[in-house]
């Protein structure tokens, strides 16, 4: 059996956001539970993270000498 870290990279972002949508459900029902908005805050954002993740070599290609559409 082979896990890459592709494999793995999806299921840490499925995970994020299955548990950031069990917190908000947490949250909404006991709306008094403060550490339950802060803990979905938390997991969305390191969802949110896993989304971005792959693109953060982008500037650099974009940014490489020679490219027409360059920034700065």
């Amino acid at each position: 059996m082979h896990l890459d870290f592709f494999t793995l990279y999806i299921v840490i972002v499925l995970v994020s956001f299955a548990l950031s949508a069990i917190w908000a459900a947490i949250a909404w029902r006991h709306r008094s539970f403060f550490a339950a908005r802060i803990w979905f805050a938390a997991c969305s954002l390191t969802a949110s993270g896993g989304v971005i993740l792959p693109f953060q070599h982008l500037s650099a290609v974009l940014n490489r000498p020679g490219n027409p559409g360059r920034f700065g």
